[in-house]
């Protein structure tokens, strides 16, 4: 996806031991539903791999991509809670 990135934060998650990185980034411009509106992706500092991305798309529909972690039915309420453990 082009576009600029919006926020980067950093959180040291105390339950994963693990210092994580979420980068927001926006398309430049988009024009229908379908379009990727924003992407939050979470990973890991140290080890430099991708642990989750939340995308929203135009429509507001939100889906969520992971390397590891809950199954699909819990994964909305564990990404909310990487970057607050």
């Amino acid at each position: 996806m082009v576009g600029r990135a919006g926020t980067f934060t950093n959180h040291y998650n105390r339950e994963m031991h693990r210092c994580l990185v979420s980068v927001s980034t926006q398309p430049n411009t988009w024009t229908t539903r379908d379009m990727v509106k924003e992407r939050d992706d979470v990973f890991d500092a140290v080890e430099r791999t991708f642990i989750a991305a939340r995308v929203t798309f135009g429509d507001s529909h939100i889906e969520y991509q992971w390397a590891t972690g809950p199954q699909p039915a819990a994964v909305a309420e564990w990404y909310g809670r990487l970057m607050q453990q």
